[in-house]
């Protein structure tokens, strides 16, 4: 099954969106009961991916701690569905 970001979701996900859209859309995707614990977790890698997804050669150091930030905002998330799984994507983007 192919997901796309919703219209709400990929204006969580823009560099200047506030960190509470994006803790908005991870509640909404942990809450889902219809998803299971892997399509949950794929979700929030997909919102992960997007906002890697808006970076370039042109973007600030600054920008790209921004996006960090955000990271380590869906990767905590991450960590409440499969605590390994989220303590190692948290501890590889602390090797950067």
């Amino acid at each position: 099954m192919h997901v796309e970001p919703t219209a709400k979701q990929r204006k969580a996900l823009k560099m200047n969106a506030s960190k509470d859209s994006l803790n908005d859309i991870i509640e909404n995707v942990l809450s889902r009961k219809s998803l299971s614990i892997t399509q949950k977790i794929d979700r929030l890698l997909l919102f992960d991916h997007t906002l890697h997804g808006e970076l370039d050669v042109d973007h600030t150091v600054h920008d790209k701690k921004k996006i960090m930030v955000k990271s380590r905002i869906i990767y905590r998330g991450i960590k409440r569905l499969d605590k390994k799984l989220g303590e190692t994507f948290l501890i590889f983007q602390d090797d950067d």
